[in-house]
């Protein structure tokens, strides 16, 4: 799969994508940084709500090249104190071991900003919060776009960038 080339896609999560979604965050490189490990009824209950009720935080399924290879949500509350109803929290992996370290992450990230959550014209910011440790993901966030907000610990692109 060339990066350069791979075609993004985006769909909301499926009840289906579950145990594929519970097999990615036992990974090690996930699991690390999503708070360990997770059984699969907690899974299903965490997310069949997401899929059910996506006002607070909508799941996304991310395919390059029609194949399955990430998740991501936006999440609308629970964002830091100063940003209004016009900005949206991201967050977002990719699924298997293999995909990492060439660069289809901010890829991924890059193609779902502007194809998804910029495709809403109430929103104009996007906010993540990845931790300062994660060097991969802050990385892969400043690949795509993002700036960091040090003072918050944060990074933000809006869509302006």
């Amino acid at each position: 799969m060339s990066v350069l080339s791979t075609v993004w896609s985006f769909r909301t999560l499926r009840p289906k994508d579950l145990v594929r979604l519970h097999r990615w965050l036992n990974q090690p490189h996930v699991a690390l940084w999503w708070g360990g490990a997770i059984e699969a009824s907690a899974v299903e209950v965490k997310y069949r709500l997401r899929i059910a009720q996506p006002a607070a935080v909508t799941p996304y399924l991310a395919l390059g090249d029609d194949r399955p290879l990430g998740y991501l949500q936006i999440n609308r509350q629970d964002l830091p104190a100063g940003f209004g109803p016009e900005a949206v929290g991201l967050d977002a992996f990719l699924g298997d071991a293999e995909t990492l370290g060439q660069g289809l992450g901010s890829g991924m990230i890059r193609a779902f900003v502007r194809d998804v959550v910029f495709a809403d014209p109430g929103v104009a910011l996007c906010v993540v919060d990845p931790d300062p440790a994660n060097l991969r993901a802050v990385a892969g966030f400043t690949r795509a776009g993002f700036r960091s907000v040090p003072e918050q610990r944060l990074m933000v692109i809006s869509r302006e960038a």
